[in-house]
């Protein structure tokens, strides 16, 4: 995890957003999840913060809708319930989907290398987008030469990822 102001250094406006009055505490988890908590002393009445989104590409997590940053998006609503994540950077999500990994590449970047560390923080897969076609991106096992199938699930291409082989998506 990462704080907004070592992430996005370069960009003033997530300085001095942590505090008391603007609540606005957001960090990076990983490369791809931007991460927009009610927190704070009054997050058990809250239903909406101050959000800004630094220059890219986000995703809401939860309904699918992009923004364009640099934005601040002004008392968003961050509903019990609502999963308080956006989706930017490489756009590259490795979760756990029952007892096995999936890769769900969100379309934010038309480049992206990203390297996901497994559980035994040795064994390692790369992922590479290069301009890929969002409407039917073609997702490759770089190790077994292979086209993967992948299907569009919860507004990302979403594949079975293999521990220790790497992909190309283009």
């Amino acid at each position: 995890m990462c704080p907004l102001p070592i992430a996005y250094y370069e960009d003033e406006k997530v300085d001095y957003r942590e505090n008391n009055v603007i609540r606005g505490y957001q960090w990076m988890i990983g490369d791809a999840l931007l991460a927009t908590p009610l927190y704070g002393n009054d997050y058990e009445t809250a239903q909406t913060r101050d959000v800004y989104l630094p220059e890219g590409t986000w995703i809401d997590y939860d309904t699918g809708q992009t923004y364009t940053g640099p934005k601040l998006l002004k008392a968003f609503s961050l509903p019990i319930g609502k999963t308080p994540f956006f989706v930017g950077g490489t756009g590259v999500v490795i979760e756990k989907h029952n007892e096995s990994l999936v890769c769900r590449i969100y379309p934010v970047a038309d480049y992206a290398d990203t390297i996901f560390y497994h559980r035994d923080a040795v064994t390692e897969s790369r992922i590479i987008v290069t301009d890929p076609d969002w409407g039917s991106p073609k997702i490759v096992d770089t190790d077994t030469g292979q086209s993967i199938k992948s299907g569009l699930i919860r507004h990302a291409w979403q594949f079975d990822l293999i521990p220790g082989h790497n992909y190309n998506i283009n």
